[in-house]
C-alpha cells in the first residue's frame, strides 16, 4: 500500500504575508462556482479569493472577482461569483498574526454557460 498526502499544506510564521498562487486556467463562462477544500487547519488565519486577467495582462494585473472567503474550518468553502477574463486562478492569503498550517486542495471551478 502506497501512502499519499491529499492536496498542499502550508504553515506560516505570524510575521509571513507570502500570497500563494495556482496555476492560470482558462475560463469556461462568465460565471463560476469555485471551492476549496479544507483537510486540516489548526486554527484560522487563512482566506482564498480568485483572481482574473486576459491573456495579454501581466499577473500583477490580475485582479479580484468577488470577495475573499475564510477558511475558518475543515470542509468545503464555495462560492460563486461572475465576470471572468480570459485566466482565472485561486490565490491563498495569510490574515492575522498567528501561526496556522493549512491542508487543501483547490477544486475545479463549476461553470455557468453564458
Amino acid at each position: 500500500m502506497e501512502l499519499s498526502i491529499l492536496g498542499e499544506t502550508i504553515t506560516r510564521k505570524s510575521s509571513d504575508t507570502t500570497k500563494y498562487s495556482s496555476y492560470w486556467m482558462p475560463r469556461g463562462g462568465d460565471q463560476g462556482t469555485y471551492g476549496v477544500e479544507v483537510i486540516r487547519l489548526s486554527t484560522s488565519g487563512f482566506q482564498v479569493f480568485v483572481q482574473t486577467k486576459n491573456a495579454d495582462q501581466a499577473d500583477s494585473a490580475a485582479t479580484t472577482l468577488g470577495s475573499a472567503q475564510a477558511l475558518s474550518s475543515t470542509g468545503i468553502t464555495k462560492w460563486t461569483v461572475s465576470g471572468a477574463k480570459e485566466w482565472v486562478r485561486y490565490v491563498i492569503e495569510a490574515t492575522g498574526a498567528n501561526t496556522p498550517i493549512l491542508q487543501f486542495q483547490f477544486l475545479a471551478p463549476q461553470w455557468a454557460p453564458n
